[in-house]
């Protein structure tokens, strides 16, 4: 875990590795700033308006560092609405490079990133890293959805602490 986790990209950081496990380490890196890195071969990198990650630097760092990456954008104006992932998943040295997922959870089925578009795999999230999954978790556009939204409620919650918009904050007034 990232201590003293600060900044949301250093929550949305930890939220993601909660998914796999708590017991990584923090780094530095040059191509993608301070990270977290798991001993499982998966490293967590965030971005928000104050910390700008190149998402095409995250395709060769996997590669010179033999690992998978995932990245977290949280969106300029905080609203917790709009989390966007990025998986650079390295599969035996050949490296895919995942753009705009989407957290999707349901209890019992576990954590998965899914893609906007139906035709692209979908990745598992688990104790033991990050994996093309089997199968896709949801059997029809319902169970798609609602997964994606419990996914989008988890990250806010453990991101922001909640909604931003359930108090009064002065830049949210007139919205």
């Amino acid at each position: 875990m990232i201590r003293n986790a600060q900044a949301y990209r250093d929550r949305a950081i930890n939220a993601l590795a909660s998914l796999i496990g708590n017991d990584g380490k923090e780094r530095y890196f040059a191509a993608i700033g301070r990270a977290l890195v798991l001993p499982c071969g998966v490293v967590i990198a965030g971005s928000d308006q104050s910390c700008v990650l190149d998402p095409y630097a995250l395709k060769p760092f996997a590669l010179k560092e033999g690992v998978s990456v995932i990245a977290t954008w949280t969106d300029t104006m905080l609203s917790g609405h709009n989390f966007e992932i990025d998986v650079a998943l390295n599969d035996d040295e050949h490296v895919a490079h995942h753009q705009a997922l989407r957290l999707w959870v349901a209890e019992g089925r576990g954590a998965f990133l899914i893609a906007s578009d139906e035709a692209e795999p979908a990745l598992s999230i688990g104790a033991n890293g990050i994996g093309r999954a089997a199968a896709l978790p949801y059997r029809d556009k319902v169970e798609r959805l609602l997964g994606i939204t419990a996914g989008q409620a988890l990250l806010q919650q453990l991101i922001f602490g909640g909604s931003p918009y359930a108090t009064p904050l002065s830049r949210n007034i007139g919205r």
